[in-house]
């Protein structure tokens, strides 16, 4: 990544810095016929880091932290715009990222990969990272779906307990 890239970890974004994530992610989809998304709406609610890559003023990679429900894994879903991948953008924002995970006492990192994404498969197998499971995006359209629970007497409701943890 040469001197034009500048990396950023704001503390808050503005409507404009939204809006241009909104158009990378748009941008990236396109090219990847993928469906990356970015809960930027709810982001001031979950503990996250952003980072971001900037050339010219113009944003050009973005990468997330998340923490993952087990306790001391942080998932990582990036992005870099088609027309500046190969030039190290990611691999800069992963390397800052790791730092801030190792600083934070996360022990490991779950890469979240797009299917359609050549470029994110290659980044991940560039680290030596092995698939070790893959999510699938469910919707269910309540159109189209109708079940009365009022009749239902084999649906029970407790409490949790203890040997209901795995």
């Amino acid at each position: 990544m040469n001197s034009s890239y500048r990396i950023s970890v704001p503390e808050t974004m503005s409507d404009n810095l939204l809006q241009s994530l909104v158009e990378l992610t748009q941008a990236c989809n396109s090219h990847d016929s993928s469906s990356l998304y970015f809960d930027i709406k709810n982001r001031h609610r979950e503990k996250r880091s952003d980072f971001f890559c900037f050339y010219d003023n113009e944003l050009v990679g973005y990468l997330v932290l998340i923490p993952h429900y087990c306790k001391g894994i942080m998932n990582v879903k990036g992005m870099v715009h088609p027309k500046h991948r190969r030039e190290g953008i990611f691999t800069a924002l992963f390397n800052k990222a790791k730092d801030a995970c190792i600083c934070k006492g996360y022990t490991n990192m779950v890469l979240v990969c797009e299917r359609n994404s050549e470029a994110g498969k290659a980044f991940t197998l560039s680290l030596g990272a092995n698939l070790k499971y893959t999510n699938y995006d469910m919707k269910l359209d309540f159109n189209h779906y109708h079940y009365d629970i009022s009749n239902q007497d084999d649906l029970v409701f407790r409490s949790a307990e203890s040997h209901d943890i795995d």
